[in-house]
């Protein structure tokens, strides 16, 4: 329960920090919001290969997966998703990571897409993370936070 209670205070503090809510607004009118932000975003890169929350969740579970954050330094500090990558330890070192799906998140998807499309681009296969970490939170996924996973 003590888990539970942090992972939503922590999904709390990743959506005031990324958009601006209504006080009144539901979990399932936030999650609407984040998908409409995202189908927004996506006009930008139409083509990409996009893999959803759950998906991933099973994904995750069953295979070994590559995740890539793009996101700051910063917003790492707050929430990542347990054994992620910085793009730039990626960059680095692209051939050491590829021994599974490559999925690329950031807060709403924008930017991961945008990073997706580049790959894609050097013929690199990557999946861009529908609705970022943001939708993942919403799905029930887990972060860590300060060390540990909630």
């Amino acid at each position: 329960m003590k888990n539970y209670l942090q992972l939503i205070s922590l999904a709390g503090l990743i959506m005031m920090a990324s958009l601006s809510w209504s006080e009144t607004s539901t979990d399932a009118e936030r999650l609407a919001r984040i998908n409409d932000l995202y189908q927004d975003y996506r006009q930008g890169f139409p083509n990409i290969g996009e893999v959803t929350a759950d998906t991933l969740n099973l994904w995750i579970k069953s295979r070994d997966v590559v995740l890539v954050d793009v996101r700051k330094p910063k917003e790492r500090a707050v929430s990542q998703i347990p054994n992620s990558i910085t793009q730039q330890e990626f960059e680095d070192h692209p051939d050491t990571y590829s021994q599974g799906p490559i999925v690329i998140y950031c807060t709403v998807g924008y930017r991961s897409g945008n990073f997706t499309r580049d790959l894609l681009k050097e013929g690199v296969k990557a999946y861009n993370l529908e609705g970022g970490i943001l939708s993942w939170v919403h799905h029930k996924g887990t972060v860590e936070h300060e060390g540990a996973t909630v």
